[in-house]
């Protein structure tokens, strides 16, 4: 996912972002798997200068700006999305 100048407003969160919905293929609950991490999908989000207001902003998402569930992942802030352009893109 890449965004960039994108306006997320009055929602109930600016984005909703869950990761599980990217892997490749996902082990039943209980079941054991040898299946190495390399063979799962790992998304990217990547943009800049995006709006996603918090609640108390003006247009302000009702919950908050970013919401993510991030099964077996290590990212929990995406507020990068809303800095301006790195001068080497």
């Amino acid at each position: 996912l890449h965004m960039v100048d994108n306006i997320i407003v009055r929602n109930s969160y600016g984005l909703r972002v869950n990761m599980t919905a990217c892997e490749l293929e996902r082990p039943l609950a209980g079941q054991r798997t040898d299946t190495p991490m390399s063979d799962y999908g790992f998304p990217t989000i990547s943009g800049w200068g995006n709006t996603i207001p918090e609640a108390e902003e003006i247009d302000g998402n009702t919950f908050g700006a970013f919401d993510i569930w991030a099964h077996r992942a290590t990212m929990d802030d995406l507020s990068f999305l809303t800095e301006p352009k790195p001068e080497d893109e």
